[in-house]
């Protein structure tokens, strides 16, 4: 701006000609409108607006109002944690053939006390477990004990895929791989999603990914 000023006041103080002049302002009139446009574009990339998925929308990762995933996780939980304990509940059993029998018994006990902690665990890290899209990111919630929140902007994903487990396919339920290319191609998961939802997830996070790219 002040270059431009410059180039104003040595044309009149030269008693340059109408042209001249003429030039120097229509430059100066482009200049100020180039900044006011890359202005504008710096307003508008600092929008970073909640997507609309449960109609609310909000600015910052503090207020963000996070999505549950679909109430049919929790089955998997269980299922998941059964199959586990029943494997660990199996290999107690060979305890037996040190004919100790209290050994075993206390060990099938442990086993199950662990069982039913890690139900209601579970059933906490649930509650807490979420996710959220912003026009320029995606953020997940998850953990209880060690409550974890992870924000990937659109620009670091490198790929993002739909997955299935044979206990998740038998409740209808999938999961998103997203993978953030910024972290040494480490993997954001959202699992317990519909099959709907999660199409629908990727199909935004793939428009954003587009756009970015265009």
């Amino acid at each position: 701006m002040v270059v431009c000023l410059m180039m104003l006041i040595r044309t009149f103080n030269g008693q340059s000609h109408y042209k001249a002049l003429k030039k120097n302002i229509t430059f100066i009139v482009e200049f100020l409108q180039r900044q006011g446009n890359k202005l504008l574009k710096i307003a508008i990339d600092m929008n970073n607006l909640q997507i609309e998925i449960n109609n609310e929308t909000t600015d910052r990762i503090d207020d963000l109002s996070y999505e549950s995933v679909s109430p049919k996780y929790r089955s998997v939980q269980t299922t998941s944690a059964a199959i586990a304990y029943a494997l660990l509940s199996a290999c107690a059993l060979f305890l037996l053939l040190t004919d100790n029998l209290w050994l075993c018994i206390i060990a099938e006990t442990v086993i199950v006390v662990s069982f039913f902690i890690n139900l209601l665990v579970l059933r906490k890290a649930y509650q807490f477990k979420g996710y959220a899209l912003r026009e320029h990111d995606i953020t997940y919630r998850s953990g209880v004990i060690f409550p974890k929140i992870t924000t990937v902007p659109f620009t670091k994903i490198q790929q993002v895929s739909i997955s299935q487990n044979p206990i998740s396919k038998y409740f209808g339920l999938c999961a998103i791989d997203v993978v953030n290319g910024a972290q040494s191609l480490s993997s954001l998961v959202i699992q317990g999603l519909t099959k709907e939802k999660a199409e629908k997830i990727k199909n935004v996070i793939t428009q954003r990914l587009n756009n970015d790219n265009d």
